[in-house]
């Protein structure tokens, strides 16, 4: 099986709006800082390897409970959302 998520919306951090690709770079202090800070993120079972879904990603199945959850070591100061799909 594969599934297409595709995610889009703006959510506002420390007072920038922000998609779900994240910045164009890396911080150390997110929650998989070798991946986009502030993107929307992805692993797939528990023991997964964490990958950048960001706008569009493509997933192969595995019949595995799927995670997500945007690329930060603190959420306190986020508004907005992301719409997610799954098709």
């Amino acid at each position: 099986m594969t599934v297409t998520l595709t995610a889009t919306g703006l959510i506002a951090h420390g007072g920038g709006s922000i998609g779900p690709a994240g910045t164009a770079g890396t911080w150390g202090d997110t929650l998989v800082p070798s991946l986009r800070a502030l993107a929307l993120i992805g692993k797939i079972g528990t023991s997964g390897t964490p990958f950048h879904a960001g706008s569009q990603y493509v997933i192969s199945g595995s019949g595995q409970r799927l995670f997500l959850a945007i690329n930060a070591s603190w959420v306190g100061d986020n508004s907005g959302s992301w719409e997610i799909v799954l098709q």
